[in-house]
């Protein structure tokens, strides 16, 4: 989410920017992880339709969170906000490969009510649980 929202004005590669911003936010979760509390990263650009390279974004959440209790770590996605959305069909697996054990996906957008179907095809993996709010 940091990198849609801020540009990146000093690296010389992309790449560069993600390791930085991965490093930083390690960090930030590490000192949240270790002070004893349940840390929740939020993640709604992945099911935005402008959001590209989202293998590559779980990728680099899963770096800065690297080393933390997976048990006491939610994930946060959702379909709230204005804007295009994808089909949860599309990302789950890419929301599933990401290091936290607690996936949160709430789809409060009455356009993405239906999606809680694709759980009817779909099982969360044994080391996964989830919350999931459709309004």
């Amino acid at each position: 989410m940091l990198a849609n929202i801020f540009s990146n004005n000093f690296y010389a590669t992309q790449q560069d920017y993600l390791d930085a911003l991965a490093a930083a936010m390690a960090t930030e979760y590490k000192a949240i992880h270790d002070e004893g509390f349940k840390l929740q990263v939020d993640s709604p650009d992945l099911a935005m339709r402008h959001t590209r390279h989202r293998s590559l974004q779980v990728k680099v959440l899963n770096q800065s969170l690297e080393g933390l209790d997976a048990s006491r770590i939610r994930m946060h996605v959702c379909w709230g906000h204005p804007g295009e959305h994808v089909p949860l069909a599309d990302i789950l697996d890419i929301i599933l490969s990401a290091v936290p054990k607690y996936i949160a996906l709430e789809a409060s957008n009455p356009q993405h009510a239906h999606e809680h179907e694709v759980w009817k095809k779909r099982k969360l993996p044994a080391d996964k649980a989830g919350s999931f709010s459709w309004f």
